[in-house]
Formats: C-alpha cells, sequence, structure tokens
C-alpha cells in the first residue's frame, strides 16, 4: 500500500508529461503496424460485435461492479446421476452418496425412468438435502412427470427450496409448472436453457421469460416468487473470454428486468454452467479444455457448475468422474476463485464484450 506521501509524489510525477491524444497513440500503433489498418486488431465475437483492443480511461464502456448487480459468493460442485433401467436404486443411492463424500454439493439427477413413492425416498437414502442443491432432468411423458412431482411433495415439500426442474426442456408447459409451484413451493421449475452464448440466444430466453412472467402475474403470483423460480443453463465454450463475457451479460440483462418490472427487491439471478465434452476428442485433452472452460465459469459467477467427464456421460469410468469434479476443487480450495466476487470486474476487454452482447440482445429482445 502506497503512502500518502510517495502518492503525491507519483501524481505529481505524471503531472510532469503532457496527456497524449488518441490520435496520437493510433499513429503510432498504425506506424508499428507497417501498413495494416488498426482495425485488423480488432476481435470479432459475433456479427456487429467487434471490440478493439485499444482503450482509453475516458472510453465509454460499462463496469458491472457499478450496477449493483449481486454476484455468488461461491458457486456448488454438480455431479450428474443417471436414472435408467441399467441401474438399481440402491447403486444408484450409492453414486449419489459416493458423489457427496468427494466434495460435491449439487445433483443433476437425470430421470429416464418412471420412480414409485418408495423408490424416490430411497433414492435419498442417507442424504442431507439441507446443504445441497437437487436438479431434476425429468425425461418422462407428462402425466409422469406429474407423478414424479407428487411423490417429491410427498416426502420432501419441506425441502423444496432445494429443487429445481428441467421437464424435458419444455419451459412453457404450464400444467407441470403449476403442478410444482403447488405442490413444491419455493422449488425453481423455470428452467431456460440456452444453446449458445450469443445475443440472439439471450434475447429468445428472455422474450420467452417476460411471457412466463407476464402469464403468473396475471395469475395473481406475486412477482418475486415468480423470479425466484427460474434458473439459467449456459454452456460455456473454449472461447475463454466469450464466455466469460455471455454470462456477465445475462445479469445485465436480468438487472433491465428488474428495473422493468421493479419487484421489491433486487432478486439475483441463478445460472448454472455446463461444461461439456467432445466425445471425437481425446480424454486427455478434454481434461485441458475442460479447466479452462470450468475457469471462465468460475470468473464469471455462475452459481452452479457440472464438468461432463472427460470420456463423455455413457462411458465415464470413476477416474474420469472423479477427475471433472477435481478440476472445480483445485479452482476453489487452491486458487481461491469462490472467495472473490467478479473477478473479471474492470478488464476492459470483458467489461466492453459484455456491454455489447447486452445491449444488442436487448435491441433484438424488445424487437420480439
Amino acid at each position: 500500500m502506497q503512502s500518502k506521501d510517495t502518492a503525491k509524489t507519483s501524481s505529481a510525477n505524471f503531472n510532469e508529461f503532457e496527456a497524449i491524444e488518441t490520435q496520437q497513440w493510433q499513429a503510432a500503433i498504425e506506424k508499428f503496424l507497417k501498413g495494416k489498418a488498426l482495425e485488423s486488431l480488432d476481435i470479432k465475437f459475433e456479427e456487429d460485435i467487434r471490440i478493439s483492443p485499444i482503450l482509453r480511461a475516458n472510453d465509454d464502456y460499462l463496469s458491472l461492479s457499478n450496477t449493483g448487480l449481486p454476484y455468488p459468493s461461491s458457486w456448488s460442485m454438480c455431479s450428474y446421476i443417471l436414472v435408467g433401467n441399467q441401474h438399481t436404486i440402491e447403486n444408484i443411492n450409492h453414486s449419489i452418496l459416493d458423489a457427496l463424500s468427494r466434495g460435491s454439493n449439487a445433483l443433476i439427477i437425470a430421470v429416464n425412468k418412471p420412480l414409485k413413492s418408495e423408490e424416490i425416498l430411497q433414492l435419498f437414502k442417507g442424504v442431507e438435502l439441507a446443504y445441497i442443491q437437487v436438479h431434476f432432468q425429468l425425461n418422462l411423458a407428462p402425466s409422469v412427470q406429474s407423478d414424479t412431482l407428487e411423490h417429491l411433495a410427498r416426502h420432501f415439500s419441506g425441502q423444496a427450496d432445494r429443487f429445481s426442474f428441467d421437464f424435458n426442456n419444455i419451459p412453457q408447459n404450464s400444467h407441470l409448472l403449476e403442478a410444482c409451484q403447488r405442490l413444491l413451493g419455493g422449488c425453481r421449475p423455470f428452467c431456460l436453457q440456452l444453446s449458445e452464448a450469443s445475443s440472439d440466444a439471450m434475447a429468445q430466453a428472455f422474450y420467452t421469460l417476460s411471457l412466463y412472467i407476464d402469464s403468473c402475474l396475471e395469475k395473481g403470483e406475486t412477482l418475486e416468487d415468480i423470479l425466484r423460480s427460474v434458473r439459467f443453463e449456459y454452456p460455456s465454450t473454449l472461447d475463454y473470454f466469450g464466455s466469460i463475457a455471455g454470462m456477465r451479460a445475462i445479469r445485465i440483462l436480468w438487472n433491465g428486468l428488474l428495473i422493468a418490472y421493479n419487484p421489491s427487491e433486487n432478486i439475483p439471478c441463478f445460472i448454472h454452467c455446463n461444461v461439456r465434452m467432445d466425445s471425437t476428442e481425446n480424454p486427455y485433452q478434454n481434461m485441458i479444455k475442460a479447466s479452462t472452460q470450468t475457469m471462465s465459469a468460475a470468473v464469471a459467477g455462475a452459481n452452479s457448475i457440472w464438468v461432463e467427464p472427460s470420456k463423455g456421460i455413457e462411458n465415464a469410468d470413476d477416474f474420469s468422474r472423479r477427475i471433472a469434479l477435481n478440476i472445480q476443487h483445485i479452482l476453489q480450495s487452491e486458487s481461491y476463485l469462490n472467495k472473490i466476487a467478479d473477478p473479471a470486474a474492470g478488464a476492459f476487454y470483458i467489461e466492453s464484450l459484455s456491454k455489447k452482447i447486452a445491449d444488442k440482445a436487448w435491441q433484438q429482445f424488445c424487437s420480439l
């Protein structure tokens, strides 16, 4: 830390030099480029979104740290659990307990077969739901999905705030959403999946969200409860800075939504990030890529992260599942990325890209 005297001296030293105009900097850079245009250094994210690597202190870019957006202090580490015909409920319960014993504090449970009430109870035998999050992917017929919700409510209605749902990627299924709100009040039943980190995907997601909010308000539901029922799923890609900026753009758009609807409290959005693997790649290459993709999700402020095992879901073994979870352990326990709120705040490239993605998405959203 600088002393007051040192700070005064530093300020005085800078005042001895005349300020250099932007045009002078640009001329010097173009001279160094030997005839190439300054725009050749721009980085293109998508159509109409280009970022220059040259920025002056007086240039206009948004600092998210000044928008009052709440960021999570840490993220939950997810394990993927498949509930299918190939495994008994006892074996699935063992897999859940094993994942939790290795440090996972969130579960993604893909339900691919109907479950009886007693099977659901046995599924969570020995699990302290108060300390974890559970996201259900219900890959079932709508009538069977309703039965599953009733079974969950019978045993776990008092812990429903730990649950979130994906009804086979059909967020506008009002019947199931109403059943969730009636049987499992406090859960997150409205899942918005972004297939890509683009302004178009974000505009479509927020348009769907606005329709959902308006529909719920017409039914007499409170705005705050509606906003708490929403979950975003976001893909972390190999575009490191683009993935960070995309997730931050979602938070900017969410803030714009809060301003438009004006809830009585500043409710943060919940963003889950998936780190997917390429099944055609070598598993060891996938491990390296997963480390970068997971880091971008952590830096961007994900609420929960799932890292797919390097061999994929179908071929995952004990080692690949353990490594996928250990990537997150290292980022938390050794890199301490869960100790810093918004690590990318003030990084002009990420701030500029976040703002441009959000601006374009908001314009598209308003035109839908």
